[in-house]
């Protein structure tokens, strides 16, 4: 049960802190560069689902 519950924090943690990252940015850019926010924003959302895509990769080829 104790395993479980660490791979549980560890797999929610990874996760956690990506989304933590894109709403950061996502308020960088809205207040420091408001003419592309937009762009900056999208670029970001890219971004982020390339890395989520790779750690879900990395996770199925260790199991």
């Amino acid at each position: 049960m104790k395993g479980f519950f660490q791979a549980f924090l560890k797999d929610t943690a990874s996760y956690l802190s990506i989304n933590v990252v894109v709403i950061l940015l996502f308020v960088f850019y809205y207040f420091f560069v408001p003419d592309y926010w937009l762009l900056c924003s999208v670029l970001t959302l890219i971004i982020a689902a390339a890395v989520e895509i790779s750690i879900i990769s990395k996770k199925k080829k260790k199991d």
